[in-house]
């Protein structure tokens, strides 16, 4: 009988912000709330199963065929890596008080994704799906929502975001704070992305070994696989709660929720795997699912070796044995013991931590954390890389972002900030997950950067095709984005494998930039918005301008959907938005005055300021990772952080329309540590520097966002402004560089650094550029400015002088 743990404990090697200023490296573990969301998920799950089943014409999992099994077993494993990574991605806005939300406002790209993920075998929508391009499919989304609405089907609750803080906050909570082991080290590992890297590895470890089957024996075990991996965890810390042998409480959960759902067959299998996972060889060597055979045991030894290399367990164990060698007399043991308790889950290993008591526990997980943080990337640097068996990794970087999105025309502006947010997180995670890359090997997307794991029998040239395919499905043929795709080995500790993708990213980058272009001799037009292609048609009439095919797909995107959408997202949410939509034409003839904040967007309005922000150091941050879950967690913190702080300002919004409605609407883009965005210059400071708060209180205070504004008047050139905002952010990212090499522990209570410019002519970088240098020189200005913690005034100053 295993002891009961009244409390269980989560370490963080980039610590949690628990005040302002004060950070910790431990935290208990929301257990409840946790075994809330489980009990949810379970209910959840057997009603899209009945949806599923509806949508392959059965009544019950037993009246499956075989491909229809296949599909069906694909849609479950779906629908729970969804219900944990879809709760928490849009960027979410309150409901007004008392307003009727309207269910099917328009999504964002993500839910784009999971719309399409959940929905994509429901015959009804396969016209909408595979038919059409961009502007077909988000045109029809209000024909998918008001189906699933009439029908009460399931998926409902899930593609649509968080609307309270409170929920969200409880359900980051959950992904971020429960971990996937209570000892003081092995506990840095979160339970949620442990399981989605495990199944992950599993799946590229599967497709890399597999071979002589029949493609649809693959296809069954790779799901059967799939179930067994995201489940068989899923009772750890019920099982910690309760004393119980985690894998007997994951098995009993599996069948609780699958009981049913599955036929009797693929149920044992499923739960066989489950049970025996770290046992492999007690399994069978091979058991039939529909009269197939089905190499079971196989199985069984791939989630094991991937439990194994998802948490980079040897590794970690010679970190945590260094960090605690000091601690051995007071422990009691040598190390060699220590080693064999932070490795085995043996009854004798679990007594002596559950001995050592709650309090003692996390004393050690919080010297263990800070020692880790301090000396872990040096020690990384040790060890020879140990490769990750069958495994690689694809980086996707879209090139050319500003280029693209600078054309003359700020609804197109609009449009390529969107087009570029679609490409990153619909078109190449929908292109992977063709290709049979399960979602949860998705990493990261976001941030015109996506990150997935894939087997190394895959071919850079097939992820690159897949990627085109779908692009030139979705985004249609004349919109072309550039970028670089890099395939490479997944090594058991993270940092050798960020550094390898870093090294064959820069590489490829100046193999394409030393490449010499080709000219192409004639006369021709040259688009009058992009000035990069030849003009070859016009936009809608009455307008004349000649422009080419791309930018004419942008401008009718921009014109029918971009701001049209956050508008009507704002009605769905109860918004007084009817002024807007009714005269929808004229303010988009007039968008850069509506956006400086004037309510009669038709008279002379106020300034408009042009805000970009970046996070500092992102690549050392995530560099650093211990292990692949480490890099999905952080990853996470990231993505959560920037999501945070925009729905607690939307929050403090929602008490001024006008306000809000400007500012969520001019945000042209916001993914990872990345924002763009069109705000009145009224606001533009302060609304920045609170989003940029709470992101640093999301990474623990360990990194911060730096931020550059440009101000002018609406008639001045947009894209001077928007060039400038950019010379402004790299100027304010220079102080964190220098503090990072000068003060390191003065940076820790930067939250932010900001510079700014105002002109009441036409600000251009060469006069941002003289201005800052001018002033700065006669001490005028001492951009770029800080935002601190009060407690570090005094040295900062030091430091500045």
């Amino acid at each position: 009988m295993l002891p009961k743990l009244s409390k269980v404990y989560a370490g963080f090697v980039i610590p949690v912000m628990v005040e302002e200023g004060k950070v910790t490296h431990v935290v208990e573990a929301p257990i409840n709330d946790y075994i809330a969301l489980i009990n949810l998920l379970g209910d959840e799950l057997r009603n899209y199963a009945q949806y599923v089943l509806k949508c392959l014409n059965a009544k019950s999992p037993n009246e499956l065929d075989l491909k229809k099994l296949i599909t069906y077993l694909e849609q479950l494993s779906n629908y729970i890596v969804g219900f944990f990574k879809l709760a928490n991605a849009p960027i979410t806005i309150p409901p007004k008080k008392g307003a009727k939300v309207i269910a099917r406002a328009p999504p964002s790209p993500q839910e784009i994704l999971w719309l399409w993920v959940l929905t994509k075998i429901d015959r009804r929508f396969n016209s909408i799906w595979y038919g059409k391009d961009l502007l077909g499919v988000l045109s029809d989304l209000e024909g998918i929502y008001g189906a699933l609405e009439k029908d009460k089907e399931p998926i409902i609750s899930l593609i649509m975001p968080s609307l309270h803080i409170k929920d969200f906050e409880r359900r980051v909570n959950v992904v971020l704070r429960i971990p996937a082991d209570t000892r003081p080290g092995p506990n840095t590992s979160k339970l949620i992305p442990h399981i989605f890297a495990v199944s992950a590895i599993s799946v590229a470890k599967y497709l890399s070994r597999v071979n002589g089957k029949e493609p649809d024996i693959i296809k069954l075990e790779k799901e059967i696989l799939r179930l067994a991996c995201l489940l068989h965890d899923i009772g750890k810390p019920i099982a910690w709660r309760e004393g119980k042998v985690h894998t007997e409480v994951s098995r009993d959960i599996a069948k609780d929720w699958l009981s049913g759902l599955l036929p009797d067959d693929v149920l044992d299998v499923v739960l066989e795997l489950i049970e025996k996972h770290h046992n492999p060889d007690n399994l069978p060597n091979v058991k039939k699912v529909l009269g197939i055979v089905i190499d079971v045991k196989f199985l069984g030894r791939i989630i094991r070796e991937s439990d194994i290399d998802a948490s980079a367990v040897d590794r970690l164990v010679v970190l945590v044995t260094e960090c605690l060698k000091d601690k051995l007399s007071e422990l009691g043991i040598d190390e060699s013991k220590l080693k064999e308790y932070l490795t085995y889950g043996r009854e004798d290993a679990w007594a002596f931590w559950f001995n050592l008591g709650p309090e003692k526990t996390k004393e050690l997980t919080n010297y263990v954390c800070e020692k880790l943080s301090k000396i872990a990337s040096v020690l990384a640097k040790r060890f020879t890389p140990r490769e990750v068996s069958d495994v690689h990794v694809v980086s996707i970087d879209v090139r050319g972002v500003q280029s693209f999105i600078s054309r003359e025309n700020l609804r197109m502006l609009t449009a390529s900030s969107l087009v570029i947010d679609l490409f990153t997180i619909y078109v190449v995670s929908r292109a992977l997950i063709e290709l049979n890359i399960p979602p949860e090997s998705i990493i990261y997307a976001g941030g015109a950067f996506a990150i997935a794991i894939v087997p190394s029998a895959i071919k850079e040239d097939e992820v690159s095709e897949a990627v085109g395919k779908v692009s030139r499905k979705v985004l249609s043929r004349d919109v072309e984005i550039e970028y670089i795709l890099v395939k490479e080995q997944l090594y058991a500790d993270w940092w050798h494998t960020a550094n390898n993708l870093a090294s064959a990213l820069s590489a490829k980058k100046k193999e394409i930039y030393d490449t010499q272009p080709s000219f192409n001799l004639g006369i021709v037009v040259p688009c009058e918005f992009c000035r990069r292609r030849p003009a070859t048609t016009t936009p809608p009439p009455p307008r004349t301008e000649r422009i080419c095919y791309e930018c004419r797909k942008l401008w009718d995107v921009g014109n029918d959907l971009y701001i049209k959408f956050r508008l009507e997202r704002l009605r769905g949410l109860g918004y007084d938005v009817n002024r807007e939509l009714s005269d929808l034409h004229e303010l988009m003839e007039r968008l850069i005055e509506w956006f400086s904040g004037h309510r009669e967007w038709r008279e002379r309005g106020g300034e408009v300021a042009i805000v970009k922000a970046d996070g500092n150091a992102i690549g050392r941050f995530m560099g650093t990772s211990l292990s692949l879950t480490d890099a999905m967690e952080r990853s996470l913190r990231v993505d959560f952080g920037l999501k945070l702080g925009l729905f607690k300002l939307f929050t403090e919004l929602a008490k001024c329309d006008e306000a809000l409605k400007r500012v969520f609407t001019g945000l042209m883009y916001a993914g990872g540590d990345d924002i763009l965005a069109i705000w009145p210059s009224y606001i533009a400071i302060p609304v920045a520097l609170y989003v940029a708060y709470w992101f640093w209180w999301m990474v623990g205070g360990v990194t911060q966002l730096s931020i550059g504004i440009a101000v002018g008047k609406p008639k001045h050139n947009i894209w001077a402004l928007l060039n400038t905002s950019n010379f402004l952010l790299n100027k304010s990212k220079s102080v964190p560089r220098t503090l990072r090499l000068s003060n390191p522990d003065i940076l820790g209570s930067v939250i932010a650094s900001i510079s700014f410019l105002h002109s009441e002519q036409q600000l251009f970088e060469s006069d941002a550029d003289y201005m800052l240098r001018t002033y700065g020189n006669k001490k005028l200005s001492l951009q770029p400015y800080l935002l601190t913690t009060p407690n570090i005034v005094p040295k900062l100053r030091g430091a500045y002088q």
